[in-house]
């Protein structure tokens, strides 16, 4: 019981006005429309009242379910093998969630380092690390975030791991369940995997209510908290083709070679209980390091050294690197909505220098530059947080919850009174011990601008969060390009919009055309079948090579475990079969034809994609939501730049009202104004601009 309730009430934090937005929307009414809803509003004693025997509102019902989760009764929490929150009753669904945080953050936070310190320093080395300059400034390469652990989140350390455990026990002795797979790296072959499953048979399936932008802006979020690094190629991996494979007729190709992911040289011998390990090749805090670059070399090439401002050319678009498309602080994997986004946030980091300019006369380029990237990072981690995840789940009560996560409720308490009454409640039950300040004050006043927290862990991002965020279904394997008025104008091929392609087409259409183009477009949905048939048949110089199967392939050489014993190790109940997996009777026969093993056999990619039990107006599936909401949060509340330092003396007053003014919308027509009359009447730039009304895929 300790243990959860130190750690249930943290997922109050993002899903804590679930229930109450439900009832007060209607039942059945949960998606969101482009032009978004009402909220709710709440009094004081809806959310906790302490003076009352025994204490009422919602908060105070928590500890009943998380004590009878640790008796063992985990049956509370699911029907047969899967969650049923979203099919309870209002507040019953939100104490599932809750405790089901609360276990995640208590059992599947793993750092990767056995010392005391990330990257295995000793005490003298961590204390000499961190200067002055630091204090109030984000660095380059992401240290000394963490003052006290100051390599932790940097460039070049260790992904942590999100499963309970890494072991498990045969005959007495602890045998590793979570490592790098080798003997059965191939089976079943991921070429034959993908073939079967996972590539595109014709048009997409599409998401009805997203739009282009967000298959973009998952990408650019990506960049910025994970990369592997590029591959060994002196560790050669091959895939054998069979017979009848289309490489094998087309050209006589045999098999398709990749390179390994690069190795981790920093282990140690002690550290062989460990799990394979391997680098973030990028920053892993929420720092923008996308747009920034990971390294000093790299954010001063970006730069322009005059006004704090990153360097564009006369029309205001990203330099040109020596491939011929945007340079920016992450480039690869490159296409045009990445050419577009990087060039609107360089754009926007521009505007903001200008604002701290204008207001801060005397700040030098280097405070400029450092203040305007930490407003453009935390604007960026705004919109991730109430926009594009409420646009790709449009659940109207997960959109209460995650503006909770920022806010905290006080942001539904509009009445300045109830506010304030609520405020007394709060502390109220702090000072009797109902809930700790930990939990109490983040569900309150959110987690931005709140203490850091790390839940004792120091921060990192995870394989299994890089695994989950697999998301190229996403990608359309056209896109139709229009004017700005969204007259259609043709077709052109996605595999042309990358590298310099996109900027070849960015320089050949107006911006306001292509904005509205990727505004209109749909998405893929995250199911199977739905891999961009492009990206399944890329050409190299050394013959095809097929992503979907590589996607496979990475996840099992980086220890990922199958789809059922990752259920296990983030505490939900594994799936009995295949035809407990999906309704559809066709996948589950060609599921069964590819994985011979059965359920058991099946990737972790491979099963998400297949789920049919999600939860309603949810474009992706319950096993990746359960890390999803174990991560969304810590993002926030181990970065001190979003908690302790989320402050005016950090990034100004002008620079914590520019965020909270601002989002995905205004940031468009601030540097698109022609679009304004086409957004007029469009909450979230996510959705289809044009109104499309939503339906669960």
């Amino acid at each position: 019981m300790n243990i959860l309730k130190k750690y249930s009430g943290t997922l109050l934090l993002p899903f804590l006005l679930l229930a109450f937005a439900q009832q007060s929307l209607g039942a059945g009414d949960v998606c969101i429309s482009s032009a978004g809803y009402t909220p709710p509003s709440y009094t004081a004693a809806d959310i906790l009242n302490p003076t009352t025997s025994p204490p009422s509102g919602f908060l105070a019902q928590y500890p009943v379910l998380a004590a009878q989760v640790a008796s063992g009764n985990f049956s509370a929490l699911f029907t047969t093998f899967h969650t049923d929150w979203y099919n309870e009753t209002l507040e019953r669904g939100l104490l599932e969630l809750a405790t089901i945080r609360g276990i995640l953050d208590a059992r599947n936070l793993k750092h990767m380092y056995l010392g005391a310190y990330t990257g295995n320093l000793d005490a003298s080395t961590a204390a000499s690390i961190c200067g002055p300059e630091t204090a109030t400034a984000r660095t380059a390469d992401g240290r000394c975030n963490k003052l006290s652990d100051p390599l932790a989140g940097s460039v070049g350390t260790r992904l942590g791991r999100n499963v309970s455990t890494f072991y498990t026990l045969v005959n007495g002795q602890p045998v590793k369940i979570v490592d790098a797979e080798t003997t059965t790296l191939m089976s079943p072959n991921p070429r034959d995997v993908s073939l079967a499953v996972l590539k595109r048979r014709s048009q997409a399936q599409e998401v009805p209510f997203l739009n282009l932008w967000a298959t973009a802006w998952t990408q650019f979020m990506i960049h910025d908290w994970f990369d592997h690094g590029p591959s060994d190629n002196s560790r050669p991996i091959s895939i054998p083709l069979g017979p009848k494979d289309p490489f094998r007729l087309e050209s006589g190709q045999t098999q398709i070679v990749v390179g390994s992911t690069p190795a981790d040289s920093s282990r140690l011998p002690s550290e062989a209980s460990l799990p394979k390990s391997f680098n973030n090749y990028v920053t892993h805090w929420w720092d923008g390091s996308q747009l920034y670059g990971s390294d000093a070399a790299t954010a001063d090439r970006l730069r322009s050294h005059q006004g704090g401002k990153l360097a564009l050319d006369q029309n205001g678009r990203l330099p040109i690197n020596a491939q011929g498309f945007g340079d920016s602080g992450f480039s690869r994997n490159w296409w045009l909505g990445l050419e577009m986004l990087h060039t609107l946030f360089a754009q926007e980091h521009n505007s903001i220098a200008d604002m701290l300019a204008t207001n801060y006369p005397s700040m030098s380029d280097q405070e400029l530059y450092d203040k305007a990237r930490l407003i453009n990072a935390a604007l960026m981690a705004k919109i991730h947080t109430l926009e594009w995840t409420p646009g790709i789940l449009p659940n109207k009560t997960l959109d209460v919850g995650m503006n909770a996560n920022w806010y905290g409720l006080q942001k539904f308490v509009p009445d300045p009174v109830q506010k304030y009454i609520l405020g007394l409640y709060a502390q109220g039950a702090i000072a009797a011990g109902a809930l700790p300040a930990s939990v109490i004050n983040p569900v309150i006043y959110g987690i931005v601008g709140g203490n850091v927290d790390d839940k004792g862990v120091s921060f990192s991002m995870t394989e299994e969060f890089a695994a989950i965020y697999r998301m190229h279904p996403l990608t359309p394997d056209k896109l139709a390009l229009r004017t700005a008025n969204g007259t259609f104008l043709n077709n052109i091929a996605a595999v042309d919009s990358t590298n310099a392609g996109a900027r070849t087409i960015m320089n050949a259409n107006p911006f306001d055309g292509l904005a509205v183009s990727f505004g209109l477009q749909h998405p893929g949905q995250l199911v199977l079948r739905n891999y961009p048939k492009w990206m399944t048949e890329l050409v190299t110089p050394a013959g095809k090579i097929d992503l979907a199967a590589i996607d496979l392939l990475r996840d099992r050489e980086r220890g990922l475990p199958r789809y059922n014993m990752f259920r296990r190790l983030t505490n939900l109940p594994p799936v009995p079969s295949i035809d407990a997996l999906t309704d559809d009777a066709t996948l589950r026969k060609a599921l069964k034809d590819v994985y011979p093993g059965g359920i058991e056999q099946v990737d972790l990619f491979v099963g998400v994609m297949a789920e049919s039990f999600r939860p309603t107006c949810y474009g992706f599936s319950e096993t990746l939501f359960q890390t999803f909401i174990l991560m969304a949060s810590r993002r926030l509340q181990a970065d001190r730049f979003y908690t302790n330092d989320y402050r005016p003396g950090v990034y100004t007053q002008q620079g914590l009202d520019w965020v909270a003014n601002n989002n995905f919308k205004s940031v468009l027509i601030r540097h698109i104004p022609s679009i304004a009359h086409t957004l007029e009447n469009v909450q979230n730039a996510f959705k289809p601009w044009d109104d499309t009304p939503p339906t669960s895929p």
